[in-house]
C-alpha cells in the first residue's frame, strides 16, 4: 500500500512538472509572438538616428522656434480680445525630446506601451528639442500665459514638471498642464475651448497636427490628409507652428489601417516608387 501511495506521489510531481514546462514554454510562445507582431520597429531606427544625430534635425528646430519667436509677438499685436494672451503646446516631441524611448522600441525589436512609456516618463530624463527654451522664455518675457495640453497621464505630471526644471525650462504652473485622463480621447478639441475660456490663443505649437486642430485628429485617408494641410497654409507658421517628427504620430492611422496585413507591409504597400 505505502509503495502503491509513493508511485501515485511520483507520478503526480512529474505530471505537474510536465505542466509547468508546458505552462512556461507557452508563455514563452505568446511573448515572442507579442514581439514578432508588434515588434516591426526597424522603420524607426533611421528615423531616431535623425533626430539624434543629424545637424538638419537640428537646425530645422532651432529655425522653427526662432520664426515662432516672430509669429508671437506679431500675433500678441493683432490679439481681438481682452483676455490675456496664452500660447498653447504639447509637450512630447515640442519641447520635450524622447528619442531615447524610440531607440528603445527599435533596438528590444517592441512597439508602445503604457507600461514602459510610464518607466521612460517617470526617469524625467527627456532632453529639449533646441530652441523650445528659449522660445518660452521669450513668450514669457512678452507676458504671454504658457499653457500644455499632453495626452501624458495626470500621473506623470509631477516627473513632467522635474524634467523641464532639470532643463531649464521657465517655471509654469501645474494648473497650466491640461493632461490626459485614462480612457478619455486623444483629440485635444475640448481642453483647448477650455483654455478659450479664459484665455485668447495666439499661437498653437506641436509635431502633430491635431495639436492644432481636431479636423486632423478623424480616421482619414492619405489623401484627405494633405488636403487639409492644403487648406490651412495662411496659419502654417503664423497661428499653427508645426515641429518635425519622423518616428510616430496621427499621418500612421490611413497607412496602418488594413488590419489584415502586418504593420511592415501596410507600410511598404503606402509607399510611391516608380
Amino acid at each position: 500500500m505505502k509503495r502503491i501511495f509513493f508511485y501515485i506521489i511520483a507520478l503526480s510531481c512529474i505530471s505537474m512538472f510536465f505542466a509547468s514546462c508546458k505552462n512556461e514554454n507557452i508563455e514563452a510562445d505568446n511573448k515572442q509572438a507579442e514581439i514578432t507582431e508588434c515588434g516591426e520597429s526597424d522603420h524607426l531606427i533611421n528615423a531616431t538616428l535623425w533626430m539624434q544625430h543629424s545637424a538638419e534635425y537640428h537646425a530645422i528646430c532651432l529655425q522653427t522656434y526662432k520664426l515662432a519667436k516672430v509669429a508671437l509677438a506679431e500675433n500678441l499685436k493683432a490679439k481681438q480680445t481682452d483676455k490675456p494672451a496664452t500660447v498653447v503646446l504639447d509637450i512630447d516631441e515640442t519641447v520635450l525630446d524622447n528619442s531615447y524611448y524610440e531607440a528603445y522600441m527599435a533596438a528590444e525589436a517592441t512597439s508602445f506601451s503604457d507600461s514602459t512609456w510610464a518607466i521612460w516618463t517617470s526617469k524625467a530624463d527627456a532632453t529639449e528639442v533646441p530652441g523650445a527654451i528659449d522660445f518660452l522664455k521669450y513668450a514669457q518675457s512678452l507676458g504671454v500665459e504658457i499653457i500644455f495640453i499632453s495626452n501624458r497621464y495626470p500621473e506623470e505630471l509631477e516627473p513632467t514638471m522635474a524634467n523641464m526644471k532639470k532643463l531649464g525650462f521657465p517655471e509654469v504652473p501645474a494648473e497650466n498642464f491640461l493632461m490626459k485622463e485614462k480612457d478619455a480621447s486623444s483629440c485635444k478639441k475640448e481642453r483647448r475651448e477650455k483654455v478659450s475660456e479664459k484665455y485668447e490663443i495666439i499661437m498653437l505649437v506641436g509635431d502633430n497636427m491635431g495639436d492644432h486642430t481636431e479636423a486632423f485628429d478623424e480616421r482619414k485617408t492619405k489623401g484627405d490628409m494633405l488636403e487639409e494641410t492644403d487648406g490651412i497654409t495662411d496659419l502654417l507658421g503664423t497661428r499653427y507652428i508645426v515641429l518635425p517628427n519622423p518616428t510616430y504620430g496621427t499621418w500612421e492611422k490611413p497607412i496602418l489601417a488594413d488590419k489584415e496585413k502586418t504593420a511592415r507591409q501596410n507600410r511598404i504597400d503606402a509607399l510611391k516608387t516608380f
